[in-house]
């Protein structure tokens, strides 16, 4: 699969996410399916920017590469929102699926305790 493209067996597993995450927002699973879709396009940058894992990896998807920490950095108040969710999808994206339950909230831990590391300068 060549870089700037998204696994076709991963749709499936994303329209299945939408639908999980619209049984608790209430929003249309289509509409948050856009949503990420949206995401991928606009961050398309960073989204496409290697090759997707052949399978599910816990390492990686809970590891943060000095690109994802430059590419949240880049960030805006208005826009980290978006940014953390773009790299959660990419972090849970291989090639053959989208890994969801569970593993969603895995990268995000990951990253709060990266956080909890830094110094605070303040």
């Amino acid at each position: 699969m060549g870089k700037g493209k998204l696994p076709k067996v991963a749709i499936a597993s994303l329209v299945e996410c939408a639908k999980e995450e619209s049984k608790y927002t209430k929003e249309p699973a289509a509409d948050i399916l856009k949503g990420y879709i949206k995401l991928m396009n606009k961050y398309r940058d960073y989204f496409f920017d290697a090759p997707w894992p052949k399978e599910y990896n816990f390492q990686y998807s809970t590891t943060f590469t000095q690109t994802d920490i430059n590419f949240l950095l880049a960030s805006t108040p208005e826009d980290y929102t978006d940014r953390f969710e773009t790299m959660c999808i990419k972090k849970n994206l291989y090639l053959t699926g989208f890994m969801v339950y569970g593993k969603l909230l895995w990268t995000q831990q990951a990253f709060e305790k990266e956080l909890a590391k830094v110094p605070d300068d303040s």
